[in-house]
């Protein structure tokens, strides 16, 4: 808001008053740090992982799903003591790959549901007991949150979470168990659109996860149609959804996309990285 043109429409002496607002300190973890914590490692670019139940013999047909190299699962069937890397127990020193080839590895066109699934697994794992914060994932519509639902559930069966969605498509009562207290020793999970970028605030909310993507509104001139297109966060948007785990107390920000690596300089100046050039 121009508050000099307002209080100029009300006359010469309109008198303002400025509110500072407060958030307690937010400490940083970009993609390298948390590859590095997690021990995730990516898949190589263009490898994909199998689909349906293939036998694992020299006779499987070629296609583009495979190439010449043994996938990740191959290994496994081969040797099953072998920890899978999307459990999180391979290491980065494990592997023997640089931090700086496994970031690389990272598609920032897509949202790598393993890699967050193994880091709230890590973050509920790691926790002290007597923390009752909650997690918050950002995450583009209710399509996206489904999936980080389903993987999220997968891995981390077992621990004491409650992964509860939050989009304007749920009933008002299902929007509002977000803020309801978790049980002892239960974490929730907050799975995300913009939404809880300002429009709320998640009183237990002390970890951000940040995939760095949202949906706008477009349109498409052809069809003459408005468009929902899913692109990188904007730096504001970035910087409030960084925001929202130092609302009550001193809280940690981890960003899961490849656009956070090459930031490290500027975020301790701007408290975010850029995504895309405006």
């Amino acid at each position: 808001m121009d508050a000099d043109r307002f209080a100029a429409y009300w006359g010469e002496n309109t008198p303002r008053m400025h509110i500072p607002g407060f958030t307690h300190p937010v400490k940083d973890f970009l993609l390298d740090d948390v590859l590095e914590m997690t021990g995730y490692v990516p898949p190589k670019n263009g490898k994909k992982k199998k689909k349906g139940n293939w036998s694992n013999n020299s006779n499987r047909k070629k296609s583009a799903w495979n190439d010449s190299e043994i996938s990740d699962e191959d290994e496994e069937e081969k040797n099953p003591a072998k920890p899978s890397s999307s459990e999180g127990t391979q290491g980065i020193g494990g592997s023997n790959i640089p931090i700086e080839d496994l970031v690389k590895r990272v598609d920032s066109s897509d949202i790598d549901y393993d890699m967050l699934s193994v880091l709230v697994r890590h973050l509920v794992r790691t926790k002290d007991s007597n923390d009752d914060g909650s997690i918050l994932v950002f995450l583009p519509g209710a399509p996206e949150i489904n999936k980080a639902k389903d993987a999220i559930f997968k891995i981390s069966r077992g621990e004491r979470i409650a992964i509860l969605p939050l989009h304007g498509g749920l009933q008002p009562r299902e929007q509002k168990r977000v803020f309801d207290p978790s049980d002892y020793g239960t974490t929730k999970v907050i799975l995300s659109t913009n939404v809880a970028e300002t429009s709320i605030t998640i009183p237990d909310c002390t970890i951000v996860i940040d995939t760095a993507r949202e949906k706008q509104s477009s349109y498409d001139p052809s069809n003459r149609m408005p468009l929902l297109v899913e692109k990188f966060a904007c730096r504001d948007s970035l910087k409030q959804r960084r925001g929202r785990a130092g609302r009550v107390r001193p809280g940690s920000c981890y960003k899961v996309s490849i656009g956070a690596f090459f930031s490290r300089e500027s975020i301790s100046k701007l408290h975010s990285y850029s995504m895309y050039k405006d």
